[in-house]
């Protein structure tokens, strides 16, 4: 009788344990899906720098837009170092030009669906000085040098018709020395934009650089007018970009720009174009930084492939220390976060 108990109860108990299984297996699978549909999940990215990606189709027609000191070479031509233009503040190297545009650009997306790429993501594209262009003169403006806006829109339609992304690189920790708010805040007392830079005699420069580089200048991102230019307003420069037909934002230095702030531009983001994408810059994986965004360059996993492969790593060792990510954040914020493979 003992033994008909037990197995009285486990029969009863058996189906119970299957439909919690079979449950707990049919919420895993829209989980999966929703993963799937995902498109900030698992995606391949590759990052273009537009200067030297693919050259240009009529480069001597171009060089009206390169003035002195900048210069433009040949594309058989590699780049030099140079020594640093004392008018201008920057280096030589920053200054030399090779004429890639978005035509140039949008005439190799066959080539990277080819390769199997999901995101294109782009260095800066907005208005500089620089060839690297991550000193902006106007966050708003398409560079001149890239094309126009009817040669973004034309890029814009033609990856989203090959079914990929395209992610912009946002610099918004710093700022070129040549922007026009830079200009009236050193040049107006009263202007309101003071308030958007740190400026003082304590500065050498008479405002506060971002790394030392003469050029850039680093903003006051507690300022809510700036707050409201960069991301806070309904024509923020976050929204403006998202609604002329980017998929997300590269934040570039995102580590110094502040949880607080790093969520009000993922917000930004999401209401400007739901589902679109924020990764930030950050050298490190604590949970707060990818509550405030939706992922970050997930540098340290690219460290842990490439020593796998290469043998220098164990591979348990490797499994522990991804654990320890998903632990420290979650399953979803890891796996929209980018496994950098490669970086400027």
């Amino acid at each position: 009788k003992p033994k008909a108990k037990a197995k009285a109860k486990a029969d009863a108990k058996g189906p119970h344990t299957m439909t919690a299984k079979g449950a707990a297996a049919k919420a895993l699978a829209k989980v999966m899906a929703a993963r799937d549909k995902d498109w900030r999940i698992g995606s391949v990215v590759y990052q273009v720098f537009v200067d030297r990606f693919a050259p240009p189709a009529d480069l001597p027609a171009k060089k009206a837009l390169f003035p002195e000191p900048c210069t433009l070479h040949e594309w058989s031509e590699d780049p030099k170092r140079g020594d640093q233009n004392k008018e201008t503040g920057y280096w030589a190297h920053e200054l030399q030009f090779w004429g890639g545009d978005l035509p140039s650009l949008t005439g190799k997306l066959g080539y990277l669906k080819d390769l199997g790429i999901d995101v294109v993501y782009l260095q800066p594209i907005c208005k500089a000085f620089s060839n690297h262009k991550y000193d902006a003169t106007d966050y708003n403006e398409l560079e001149p040098q890239y094309g126009t806006w009817d040669d973004f829109k034309i890029l814009v339609d033609d990856v989203h018709g090959k079914e990929m992304k395209l992610v912009l690189d946002g610099v918004f920790n710093h700022i070129g020395r040549r922007n026009e708010f830079v200009q009236e805040a050193l040049k107006d007392d009263k202007s309101k934009k003071k308030g958007w830079f740190y400026l003082g005699e304590q500065y050498p420069m008479g405002f506060k650089t971002w790394g030392c580089a003469d050029n850039l200048v680093e903003l006051r991102l507690e300022n809510k007018g700036l707050q409201d230019y960069i991301w806070g307003g309904p024509k923020s420069v976050v929204a403006n970009w998202l609604k002329k037909g980017a998929d997300g934002w590269r934040l570039d230095v995102a580590q110094e720009i502040g949880f607080d702030h790093l969520k009000g531009i993922t917000d930004s983001a999401h209401r400007s174009k739901p589902g679109s994408l924020v990764v930030g810059e950050v050298w490190a994986y604590p949970s707060r930084w990818t509550e405030c965004m939706d992922g970050v360059l997930n540098l340290h996993m690219g460290v842990l492939i490439f020593g796998v492969a290469e043998g220098k790593f164990p591979g348990p060792s490797a499994a522990q220390s991804v654990a320890g990510l998903i632990a420290d954040s979650s399953t979803e914020e890891v796996l929209r976060s980018w496994i950098v493979a490669s970086n400027h």
